[in-house]
């Protein structure tokens, strides 16, 4: 069965729970529904069409996790798009533009991810109140993005390798700290009209 045929028989609230296996398909998420893989070396799934989002998500409260997702060559892994309290767990996003999306999606968490040589970036967030934490985003264009945010929080990743590790743009009252921002072959923090930000206890070195 397509992920996608059975988050259309799903309530809001259940779990959908997907067999190990490699799932062809552009899934599109309009329900608040858990969505659970048998873990990232098991469940992959690969975007049917290269210039859609893998999973495209625009309902609150879903919860991503376990899942090999790639073969969004012209967009996204994943794109939360007015999605707010969704987490985002425990996978690999591989070999896409963007990892993670997040278009005006505020209170949701990303973490325990690991997001590696998607070509544009691997997290761009345009959304507040986000938490970012304990993730590997390696061999990305830019690590991690924050535009237009507020009350956000990016702590305990490892930014290795990418050309920007952390950008800030038109943001405050974010924290950045305990992140691990090395290697990067650009700069490994670019704060840009943003003001009142709390960035401590980093590692920086490129």
């Amino acid at each position: 069965t397509m992920i996608q045929e059975a988050i259309k028989w799903a309530t809001g609230g259940d779990t959908i729970r997907v067999w190990a296996g490699t799932y062809t398909e552009n899934v599109v998420v309009w329900k608040s529904v858990n969505i659970q893989g048998a873990g990232p070396s098991n469940t992959i799934v690969v975007a049917a069409n290269t210039s859609q989002p893998v999973f495209g998500v625009s309902a609150n409260y879903v919860n991503l996790t376990g899942f090999t997702i790639t073969g969004a060559l012209n967009h996204s892994a994943v794109v939360l798009s007015y999605a707010n309290y969704t987490r985002i767990s425990a996978n690999n996003l591989v070999g896409n533009e963007h990892g993670i999306m997040l278009g005006f999606s505020y209170n949701s968490s990303i973490s325990e991810n690991l997001i590696s040589r998607n070509t544009r970036g691997g997290i761009s967030s345009l959304g507040s109140s986000v938490s970012v934490s304990g993730n590997d985003i390696t061999g990305n264009g830019d690590g991690i993005s924050l535009d237009l945010s507020c009350n956000s929080s990016i702590s305990g990743n490892n930014i290795t390798g990418n050309k920007i590790g952390i950008n800030l743009f038109l943001s405050e009252d974010n924290t950045i700290s305990g992140n691990n921002v090395t290697g990067n072959s650009g700069v490994g923090i670019d704060v840009s009209f943003s003001s009142d930000n709390l960035i401590y206890d980093n590692c920086f070195s490129n």
